[in-house]
């Protein structure tokens, strides 16, 4: 233990709450850079019969906005309800799952007294239907109609309006199953059916995930959900830094922002990783190191997803071992997107500068390449926008190239225009009397 006047069950209690890589953040304590977001939701919510989607690529942290931000606005009973959707999903079941996550505890259910009809919508909740709900049941649904009909009357069994979180739309296949959901949206706005909904799927708009429905833009709040800005990606290493009295380094701050292009999970599983290197080291430490970071990377590498290190190896192992610099060239820039002339001549000439060694493709050699990028044999890594435009398929893979290339030493590109201000040196617990 190097860590002075802190034992190993405070680090990992600190650690523990700080760094989780592999969960959503459910409170605002621990949600860095968002809160102008969670403002925008919780006025969105103040308006009756608006709800909330959040859209934005793989990764980006929509699951812990909305988690953080569903535990704020909810006044039902116990957690928020989640749901989670998948590509079987149908719509009446994703509607009766709704429904099953609605219902209050069991004790207020008991408490409710069933009565004989209850008409909503032109349609009737039967005292079958009633004592089914009554009994911690919901029926098989057949309708929207029906489903309109059955949340109405759960809702009726607490004065409290829950907020319902519907996680991975965009994973249901059926675009008709979408479409039916986002009528089931607007039904529940325009009946005053006492529930808020926020809901996530990775998509570039709020039209594409909900399947172009022509009349439920006006009840959601679309909030897209950006990269990490610079300031938030360094909060998340130096606010548990300085709950240990512990300071990490400037160049090891920027060097985590820029290898994690933004996305918390690689900021998250760095941290976690260059902390328990400074825990182990053999001297008392209380500054990190160039080797505290090496060690960090190295390890953040051996943990990072399996998926992760999958795409790339399926996109770089060939019989031509040059791909992988031809994909650090293309993240040796900020931009999501970048020309082929701008990936080549600015970013792949300085690299292949550091590489002594190793042959220098042509132009047109180098555009084969980025072009095979975009085959399913290489994982569909890449995509072609037109007239020699590429972006990444899944920008979340971005960081995983930008930490393979730092590991093997490659300098990349800073990412001067997201802004944020220089690192905070936080104050020394400790004074100068340390060996």
């Amino acid at each position: 233990m190097a860590i002075r006047n802190c034992s190993e069950e405070d680090f990992r209690s600190i650690l523990k709450q700080y760094f989780t890589p592999a969960r959503a953040i459910s409170s605002p304590e621990f949600l860095r850079g968002r809160q102008v977001l969670l403002n925008k939701i919780d006025r969105a919510f103040n308006s009756e019969g608006k709800h909330v989607m959040i859209f934005g690529d793989r990764g980006v942290g929509k699951t812990s906005l909305a988690r953080t931000a569903a535990f704020l606005q909810h006044t039902g009973q116990g957690d928020p309800p989640t749901v989670l959707c998948e590509a079987t999903t149908t719509a009446l079941g994703l509607l009766r799952d709704i429904a099953i996550k609605s219902l209050p505890p069991k004790q207020i259910l008991e408490s409710k007294t069933v009565r004989e009809h209850k008409k909503i919508g032109g349609s009737a909740l039967g005292y079958e239907a009633q004592s089914e709900i009554k009994s911690g049941q919901v029926p098989i649904l057949n309708s929207v109609n029906e489903a309109i009909s059955v949340l109405q009357y759960i809702s009726g069994l607490s004065e409290k309006t829950p907020v319902i979180l519907i996680d991975e739309l965009d994973l249901i296949q059926d675009d008709e199953a979408r479409r039916t959901f986002a009528g089931f949206l607007h039904n529940v706005s325009d009946q005053e059916i006492r529930a808020k909904f926020i809901i996530c799927g990775i998509g570039e708009s709020l039209e594409s995930l909900l399947a172009h429905h022509p009349s439920v833009g006006r009840h959601l709040a679309p909030i897209q959900l950006e990269r990490l800005p610079h300031d938030a990606r360094w909060e998340i290493i130096q606010i548990p830094a300085e709950k240990l009295g512990i300071e990490i380094d400037r160049e090891t701050l920027v060097r985590i922002g820029q290898i994690s292009d933004g996305f918390p999970y690689y900021v998250h599983l760095i941290g976690e990783a260059l902390f328990w290197a400074m825990f182990d080291d053999d001297k008392y430490s209380f500054i990190s190191d160039a080797n505290h970071f090496d060690w960090g990377l190295r390890t953040a590498m051996e943990e990072a997803e399996p998926v992760l290190k999958a795409n790339y190896e399926k996109a770089t192992q060939k019989y031509k071992d040059d791909y992988k610099e031809v994909l650090w060239a293309f993240v040796d820039n900020p931009h999501l997107r970048r020309q082929l002339t701008d990936i080549y001549d600015t970013s792949y000439k300085r690299i292949m500068g550091e590489r002594s060694g190793r042959e220098v493709l042509s132009k047109l050699a180098f555009t084969n390449r980025l072009n095979s990028l975009k085959t399913e044999r290489h994982g569909s890594f890449l995509r072609g926008t037109g007239a020699g435009w590429y972006e990444f398929r899944e920008n979340r893979m971005r960081g995983y190239v930008r930490l393979v290339a730092q590991r093997e030493g490659i300098s990349l590109e800073p990412e001067h225009f997201l802004g944020g201000r220089t690192p905070m040196t936080p104050s020394r617990r400790y004074g100068e009397d340390v060996e």
